[in-house]
């Protein structure tokens, strides 16, 4: 007969009761769920090189049949409830409903199902790529790996890559705004890329006077730096030019005033002491990384979690939005009264 003790067990016991007792503790208690780009097989292809590998996408039927399960689950509510001087109460869980990156796919497809719907949602921008004048590292690097082989980053990276993530998140990552563009701009011009032409011809991305519609139908637009970068990576000069310059321009764009930040990438590596007083110096009433974590009224306001929601089945959307938030909060309060 096995016995059920010793720390390892009782710490097993304790995780449990906080994942229980977690469920009656709903007061402040609100999700948030992250998309980016949706496709529909025509305009909008899965297997479109500059978006290939990046693991962004969801197919628009996916997508409607994500908005049913979630509007049926929880109350979507917009970014009043959460920055707002009165937050709503309700008796159901509260979800908040992000984009990120502003593709055009996101106004052409999901915009209409989310009205159809009724519900509010934000979406985050980066000024630079609206009106396809410019593309993203991001594209860039993954149209290099589709079309010219993964193999070209791994020379540049001086080490064995097996995705075009790999090289953005480990290689790029650590350099400054300048020396990233300085990298791709000699690796595109090696590999005799026009990237301002991939631009135009893809048109990836939104355009002003659909933000401004956006913006009018109530949608909240939020500010996601200014060419997409790795926050990690800025000083004070840079983290002004990339997030409060940034800002204004969104609010140019919107016509209304920004009051969402969102990090690149997500990482709380990424939430830096210098990110965060330049988000706050520009009037950002709250921020988001990419987390699998539940937010309630004691998370940092400027530090706010959002789960990335891809294509899923019914189980698995249960498991990232209810069962692993759960885990990690009780781990995190494991961690905190061990350390006190």
């Amino acid at each position: 007969m096995y016995k059920f003790d010793g720390p390892g067990w009782r710490l097993v016991g304790h995780l449990a009761n906080q994942v229980h007792l977690e469920k009656w503790a709903g007061q402040g208690r609100w999700l948030a769920v992250l998309f980016h780009h949706v496709t529909d097989g025509s305009k909008w292809r899965a297997d479109d090189p500059l978006i290939r590998g990046l693991n962004i996408d969801i197919t628009i039927d996916a997508f409607k049949e994500r908005i049913r399960w979630l509007t049926d689950r929880y109350e979507i509510v917009s970014l009043n409830s959460i920055v707002g001087p009165a937050p709503l109460r309700t008796n159901r869980p509260k979800l908040l409903i992000c984009f990120d990156d502003g593709y055009s796919s996101v106004f052409e497809l999901a915009a209409p199902i989310l009205n159809d719907h009724g519900v509010p949602w934000c979406f985050f921008i980066n000024p630079r790529f609206v009106g396809n004048a410019a593309l993203p590292v991001d594209n860039i690097v993954a149209y290099i790996a589709n079309v010219h082989g993964i193999e070209r980053l791994s020379e540049l990276a001086e080490t064995p890559l097996d995705t075009a993530r790999a090289f953005i998140g480990g290689y790029l990552s650590k350099m400054s705004p300048p020396q990233r563009q300085k990298v791709i701009q000699g690796l595109t011009a090696k590999l005799n890329i026009d990237t301002n032409a991939l631009a135009r011809k893809s048109r990836l991305y939104i355009e002003e006077f659909q933000i401004r519609a956006l913006a009018d139908s109530g949608v909240e637009i939020g500010n996601h730096t200014f060419d997409h970068v790795h926050c990690r990576a800025l000083d004070s000069i840079s983290a002004a030019d990339q997030i409060e310059v940034s800002a204004r321009e969104v609010e140019r764009m919107s016509g209304r005033p920004v009051r969402a930040f969102a990090y690149p990438y997500g990482t709380m590596i990424d939430a830096t002491a210098v990110a965060r007083r330049a988000v706050k110096n520009s009037g950002h009433k709250c921020a988001f990384v990419t987390h699998n974590r539940a937010n309630y009224s004691r998370t940092d306001r400027y530090a706010l979690y959002r789960v990335n929601f891809d294509e899923m089945d019914d189980a698995r959307a249960i498991l990232e939005l209810e069962v692993l938030p759960r885990i990690r909060a009780a781990v995190a309060g494991i961690r905190s009264m061990v350390s006190k």
